[in-house]
């Protein structure tokens, strides 16, 4: 005669180590530690820390760090192939236009209520600093020891050159005109 040892007990949640819940629409692992070892291929992934608010998105070609408070977002991180590195700043949980961006090419940082700027450009070649007011050609220039102060609002528009060569000032009176020249004052040494 053989004897069958049958064991029936029901298993508490505190008792389970790991638990798998699948179903048509997705698929739920939770573990303390879940290792993917080998190439992993997914269309996005997310990571949500659900007591600070904390998100990172992975997508194609972009990565998506954001923080979230109580109040709603208050900043994110974005890096892509298009748009280099972008911190934006967020309030009551829509994006501001106060932005940091790092490219190839430029860095530009913008206030939000002003839309005023500063901005590194050209940095494979001679770097240029610019300093003005987006939507504006009204702005200050730094290239190559060069400054150069622009009045756009209008016409007609001027521009003050400040260079080893001394000061000048030109004045343009269209849009397709040409700069030209209506006062320049050589080298001026200042002593103290």
């Amino acid at each position: 005669m053989q004897s069958i040892l049958r064991c029936r007990k029901k298993v508490g949640n505190d008792e389970i180590i790991s638990k798998i819940n699948q179903s048509a629409e997705q698929i739920t692992i939770q573990a303390s530690k879940i290792n993917l070892n080998g190439i992993t291929f997914a269309d996005e992934i997310r990571v949500r820390d659900t007591s600070e608010g904390t998100i990172c998105a992975i997508r194609p070609g972009r990565l998506e760090l954001g923080a979230e408070t109580k109040a709603g977002k208050s900043k994110d991180l974005t890096v892509d192939g298009t748009n280099g590195i972008k911190i934006r700043g967020l309030q009551n949980g829509q994006y501001s236009n106060a932005y940091t961006q790092i490219t190839e090419e430029q860095i530009l940082i913008r206030h939000d209520s002003t839309s005023e700027f500063i901005k590194l450009v050209n940095l494979t070649g001679e770097a240029e600093i610019r300093m003005g007011r987006a939507g504006s050609d009204t702005y200050t220039s730094i290239l190559k020891g060069v400054v150069k102060l622009t009045s756009a609002e209008g016409y007609p528009r001027f521009r003050t050159t400040i260079g080893a060569d001394g000061i000048t000032i030109e004045e343009r009176t269209s849009q397709s005109s040409s700069w030209k020249v209506i006062d320049h004052l050589g080298k001026v040494w200042v002593e103290g």
